[in-house]
């Protein structure tokens, strides 16, 4: 939770955004296809 640790969200952040554009990509492909998987199971 972001507002019980500031430092450790800035940082975490900090860390994402020097990550790879193609690992940033995979990632966010990923989490959409894992998302589309919950939303059709519970549906």
């Amino acid at each position: 939770m972001p507002f019980l640790s500031p430092r450790a969200s800035r940082q975490a952040w900090l860390r994402i955004a020097q990550l790879d554009d193609r690992l940033l990509r995979l990632t966010g492909l990923g989490s959409m296809g894992l998302g589309l998987a919950v939303l059709y199971f519970f549906r």
